[in-house]
């Protein structure tokens, strides 16, 4: 081989050694990026609105439903359900919020799914169902309103993807009557203002839920996923101001009474009847029994909790005047105990708009000159059980009222 041969092949052998780098790049690049290519990490999350509207199985049923869809309509989707409120404390890069209202068959549930590396909405639709009697029915429906968007927009991507640093924000704009209270996010509180506005900037992507409060006003609760600027109009109704109650008194004597809020801030005054002129003898096995006696009652008291309690705790004080009734003969004040004062401390429990179940605990003073006549009156020679008798007057410790209160 000549000098000049080999020359030119030393030249070459660069040329060659460059080009089989370039065609192995990009098949060498095509490997690595599939490689790394990752399903998308959606998070899941389920609630009701109203919260109480469904029970946490009913919710748990919907969650499972949809999460088995997605699973079969799409292998680049990783679907995880949680109860967490922010997608990054989960490391998904991906959310869905399913928030379920109506009733059972018509059943409405609003869809909103939010690409967090893009920071753009891929899903807002409301899917409505006539057809589910129960939650049982969920196991064949195909949710193809929500599967088939979700798996037509998420796609495998790098592995290095991450979702965009820095909280995303959202104002959140409450409308309600002015001086409504409303408890938001975190335990904080503000006041609605003369406009009629509350409003929050909050972390986007996340659910919420609030709850107002407005004397002489029913609460309202509600709870939301919030994924961009939003305004709320709450559905305010004013409260019962007057109510009609009828109860017994130790399961025997029955009473029946009218309330009427004073102020605002719950402050009530009730004008009760009571009487036995028919009442139940418990001490003879449930016999109806009758006494020419009635008392007239005036009470002042106090809610002690908010009307959306569970139970609506509330006290006062009262005094009562008693009349004796004979046949025949014009009503006159009772001579063996003319008055006397009582204290109360109830519940009311079971709220609706129609009215509430109510038990009271009311212990009673009885004003008497003559305590072993009065005591002599309740059949028997030894003082009952829970009755104290002084020389002036008479306690009764262990006094209770059951009854319904109506709202008018």
């Amino acid at each position: 081989m000549s000098n000049t041969a080999r020359h030119a092949g030393t030249l070459l052998q660069p040329v060659f050694l460059a080009l089989l780098v370039l065609l192995a790049v990009p098949a060498w690049a095509q490997d690595s990026s599939t490689a790394d290519m990752v399903p998308r990490r959606l998070l899941l999350t389920v609630t009701a609105d109203p919260p109480t509207a469904f029970t946490p199985n009913e919710l748990f049923m919907v969650s499972r439903s949809v999460l088995l869809r997605l699973q079969q309509a799409s292998s680049e989707i990783s679907a995880v359900e949680s109860s967490s409120e922010k997608a990054g404390d989960s490391g998904a890069d991906s959310t869905l919020s399913l928030v379920v209202a109506g009733s059972w068959p018509a059943l409405k549930v609003h869809a909103i799914s939010r690409d967090m590396i893009s920071q753009t909405t891929v899903l807002d639709a409301t899917i409505q169902r006539d057809g589910w009697a129960s939650s049982d029915n969920l196991a064949d429906e195909d949710w193809n309103e929500i599967v088939g968007p979700l798996a037509r927009s998420y796609h495998k991507v790098a592995a290095a993807a991450t979702v965009e640093t820095g909280p995303v924000l959202a104002r959140l704009t409450i409308r309600a009557l002015p001086g409504t209270l409303i408890f938001g996010p975190g335990g904080s509180k503000k006041l609605v203002g003369g406009d009629g506005t509350a409003f929050w900037d909050l972390s986007s992507d996340r659910t919420y839920s609030i709850r107002s409060r407005l004397l002489t006003y029913q609460p309202v609760s509600m709870g939301f996923f919030l994924n961009g600027d939003r305004e709320i109009d709450l559905a305010q109704k004013k409260d019962a101001q007057w109510s009609f109650d009828a109860s017994l008194m130790n399961l025997s004597t029955p009473r029946i009474g009218i309330s009427g809020t004073l102020d605002p801030r719950g402050v009530f005054i009730r004008l009760g009847l009571s009487t036995s002129l028919l009442s139940i003898d418990l001490a003879s096995g449930g016999l109806l029994r009758s006494d020419p006696l009635s008392t007239l009652l005036l009470q002042v008291g106090l809610y002690l909790t908010p009307e959306d309690s569970f139970v609506r705790l509330y006290w006062g004080l009262g005094a009562f005047l008693r009349v004796a009734t004979p046949e025949g003969a014009t009503p006159y004040i009772d001579q063996l105990s003319p008055w006397g004062q009582s204290m109360i401390l109830g519940g009311e429990m079971f709220r609706s708009a129609r009215g509430a179940f109510f038990v009271e605990w009311t212990p009673t003073f009885y004003a008497t000159d003559v305590p072993e006549l009065l005591e002599a009156a309740l059949g028997s020679g030894n003082a009952p059980t829970g009755w104290i008798f002084n020389a002036k007057s008479v306690e009764e410790l262990l006094a209770f009222r059951i009854g319904y209160r109506w709202n008018l």
